[in-house]
């Protein structure tokens, strides 16, 4: 790292960076709806090298991250999946509502998937792709053409998902 010297890795990751969110933001399905949901700014500016969205199928609905986390495990690609670590990312991104909170409030929910239920959340959570030192574009050409082969205008499959014990 001292070689190459920390300004040109900044520089890279910041270009990788950039280019992996024209591409995830240009994915669309067959009847033009996008594939993706990018939370936080949409160019490099105030952003790192980690990029948090969800998949969505071709209605418009959020894939839930677990079928994405195991599907993308057996294909040997690595990303983060799961609850948003930052207290109200998630009711940012799921634009929960006062008025929703009163509403599920009085539920009684004994787990996260029966919590999710009560909101009417298709997920807790997304899905980061992070880009770093030995990233490169052959890396999120092989990432971005699994997410079209695997979810480009089909339903996925979330039957034998685990379910969620907590955030």
């Amino acid at each position: 790292m001292s070689g190459i010297g920390i300004d040109l890795i900044h520089q890279r990751v910041m270009c990788l960076t950039g280019w992996l969110l024209g591409r995830l933001a240009a994915l669309r399905h067959g009847n033009g709806q996008p594939m993706a949901r990018i939370y936080g700014p949409v160019s490099t500016r105030d952003r790192g090298g980690t990029i948090a969205f969800n998949l969505l199928d071709p209605g418009g609905r959020i894939i839930d991250e677990r079928a994405v986390a195991r599907d993308t495990a057996a294909a040997g690609i690595s990303i983060r999946t799961g609850c948003f670590c930052n207290p109200g990312a998630g009711e940012g991104a799921f634009n929960l509502t006062k008025a929703g909170w009163r509403k599920a409030a009085p539920g009684r929910a004994r787990t996260m998937d029966q919590y999710l239920d009560l909101f009417g959340l298709p997920s807790g959570g997304a899905l980061r792709a992070s880009v770093g030192l030995a990233s490169n574009v052959e890396d999120l050409e092989r990432f971005l053409a699994f997410m079209e082969m695997t979810y480009r205008d089909r339903l996925t499959d979330t039957t034998g998902l685990t379910p969620r014990l907590a955030c």
